[in-house]
């Protein structure tokens, strides 16, 4: 009990390491975080842990990833979710419409004509990457109808006779 099974006892234990051996401090680590990793996943580096017992080999360190919220994506899995302003023409007639993807640049999106508000677009393989793989998960857009602000005179007319048109 006194040796722990080494054979021997150190009288003179060391001050810092108390006669392990070992000495814990703080270490810089650049770590490369797979594409596509989820929330909560863990990333392994092995021979980064702990020191091993008795002058064994390190153990292996464990991330855990905590993944921010994006302010215009939401993410289930690996397909994304987002919504697109469009006005009620665009909605009513069909339109063309850019659409913002994760990586910053943008699609062109064909919004059918007769569109509802709330209608959801799926554009194929512009979601999160997949982890290990060269696939990507799908977007899906929400388009939301937005009534317009400021009318002219004019406006007020042609949306009113719009109106009087389709009772």
């Amino acid at each position: 009990p006194t040796c722990h099974g080494t054979g021997a006892v150190n009288n003179k234990a060391c001050p810092i390491c108390h006669g392990t051996g070992v000495v814990e401090r703080a270490k810089t680590l650049t770590v490369k975080i797979p594409k596509g990793v989820k929330d909560g996943s863990k990333v392994r580096l092995a021979g980064k842990g702990g020191q091993g017992v008795n002058g064994g080999p390190p153990g292996d360190l464990f991330l855990i990833p905590r993944i921010l919220p994006h302010p215009r994506f939401e993410r289930k899995e690996d397909d994304l979710y987002a919504e697109a302003p469009i006005s009620f023409p665009d909605a009513a007639l069909g339109a063309q419409i850019e659409v913002p993807t994760l990586t910053g640049g943008v699609v062109t999106v064909t919004v059918p004509p007769g569109t509802s508000s709330g209608q959801s677009l799926r554009l194929r393989g512009k979601g999160m990457p997949k982890l290990r793989s060269d696939e990507y998960g799908d977007l899906y857009v929400k388009l939301r109808i937005m009534a317009p602000k400021n009318l002219t005179e004019r406006e007020k007319e042609l949306i009113e006779e719009l109106r009087r048109l389709l009772k």
